[in-house]
């Protein structure tokens, strides 16, 4: 990619996917200047830069990434609308995952906003038109229902984690990512739900069996 990169360093394509993968190695600087390029000469395709970017400046300035989140989901909505090649299911799973980004974001970085409570209801609200079925979207519920005191809607949420988890098959490779295992787990456990916060915490530490606090939270919950 970079050789591709060289020697076309204006093709938008190859600018995303090396961005992409200096983000996933961990080499930010280099990834938020590529973003930031590639935002410059085609500003209205690939919400997944914007999302991208939000990350990266969530610490710093978490208003710019709401608006970058905003706008990551507005290319992806535009892109379902008008773009038939591509999978609608997607499409409508990136939609659903940056509405969970900003409720994420409103329940820290931006909770001490006189919105922020609004804005996270009515992201849950739009993120399950487009997948009901979302992990990312369905644990960020189970937060908001804990952080108010609603746990037989958080358990609700959960519930439908666990339907969808117990359908991958374990040699697929198709569980969600660790951090979310770990956090499905943590919400089963503020729940008094030990078996299911064990049975995530499991999973998480098979992914990574060198995590020492994840070792704690197991003996814990045993």
């Amino acid at each position: 990619l970079e050789t591709k990169y060289a020697s076309n360093p204006n093709n938008i394509e190859v600018i995303d996917l090396l961005s992409e993968t200096y983000y996933e190695l961990d080499k930010l600087d280099l990834a938020k200047t590529l973003i930031d390029k590639s935002i410059s000469l085609d500003p209205e395709h690939n919400g997944e830069k914007y999302y991208i970017l939000a990350q990266l400046i969530t610490e710093t300035n978490p208003k710019l990434s709401f608006q970058y989140f905003q706008k990551g989901i507005t290319i992806y909505i535009n892109e379902l609308n008008s773009n038939p090649t591509k999978d609608p299911n997607e499409i409508k799973s990136n939609i659903a995952s940056g509405y969970a980004s900003i409720i994420d974001l409103h329940m820290h970085s931006l909770c001490d906003e006189v919105n922020a409570e609004s804005i996270c209801e009515e992201s849950v609200k739009e993120g399950m038109k487009y997948d009901s079925q979302s992990v990312e979207l369905l644990l960020q519920l189970s937060n908001l229902r804990i952080v108010r005191g609603r746990d037989d809607e958080a358990k609700q949420a959960l519930e439908m984690i666990d339907q969808y988890i117990d359908k991958i098959d374990v040699n697929d490779n198709e569980y969600p990512s660790r951090d979310m295992m770990v956090n499905i787990s943590k919400n089963y456990a503020e729940l008094n739900l030990f078996d299911k916060a064990i049975k995530y915490m499991d999973i998480a530490m098979k992914m990574d069996d060198e995590d020492i606090e994840g070792w704690y939270y197991l003996s814990y919950y045993h």
